[in-house]
């Protein structure tokens, strides 16, 4: 679940979030940041090389806001330091909503990464 998903053919938010609310499942967000693929700088998630792919065209709070915005029912959010507990816990906790066009903001940000197996690479695996 992160802000590029919608603009792609495949779109997770857009096909599979819906049903599952329609069946009663409570969704989880992961790989909100694409191993680290929307931040500014590289960062090493998991063992994996992130350099990012979408550097400055979100921040974090944007990221994570939008995010929170969706029908989820838990965060899963990968943080290796106690700053990002932090970091995240305040975008979470001050977090009221987000309305529409906000949102469609967001994703014009990143919309022209859609579908690039770089950003979302997790999407090739097995």
């Amino acid at each position: 679940v992160n802000a590029v998903d919608p603009s792609g053919t495949d779109s997770f938010i857009r096909l599979v979030l819906p049903k599952l609310i329609e069946l009663g499942v409570a969704p989880l967000a992961m790989k909100t940041l694409a191993f680290g693929k929307f931040v500014t700088e590289a960062v090493e998630v998991e063992g994996l090389d992130s350099a990012p792919i979408i550097p400055a065209r979100l921040t974090f709070k944007e990221v994570f806001e939008y995010v929170l915005s969706q029908p989820i029912s838990c965060w899963v959010s990968g943080m290796e330091t106690p700053s990002q507990i932090v970091k995240n816990a305040k975008i979470a906790r001050d977090f009221r909503g987000l309305d529409p066009a906000r949102s469609e903001q967001i994703i014009a940000k990143v919309a022209a990464y859609k579908d690039n197996p770089q950003v979302e690479a997790y999407r090739n695996w097995g």
